[in-house]
């Protein structure tokens, strides 16, 4: 299992991007945001294949609070877009081997 996690904190409008491990895309990719209590938050999952040009996250967008999702077709990285107060937002990425 291959579990990686980024974050975007107070002050921060793009989180640094977390590379997929594409050998094991088969398996799927869950993507588990977590927003800390007390924060305030606004983000986006934004995919890429280059670090150049990001795609909106099919569903994990305009998001305030935790959400959950998941990748149904590759991506090279990954990484969250938005801002936040008063704390910070995780986005773990889980891969199963």
């Amino acid at each position: 299992m291959n579990i990686q996690a980024v974050s975007l904190s107070s002050g921060d409008t793009v989180s640094d991007a977390a590379r997929i491990d594409l050998s094991r895309f088969r398996n799927g990719v869950g993507l588990l945001a977590n927003v800390d209590s007390g924060a305030t938050a606004s983000y986006t999952v934004q995919l890429s294949w280059d670090k150049i040009h990001w795609n909106n996250h099919d569903t994990i967008v305009n998001k305030t609070v935790s959400a959950n999702g998941n990748l149904e077709f590759p991506a090279c990285f990954v990484r969250l877009n938005g801002t936040v107060t008063n704390g910070s937002v995780t986005l773990g990425i889980v891969q199963a081997s």
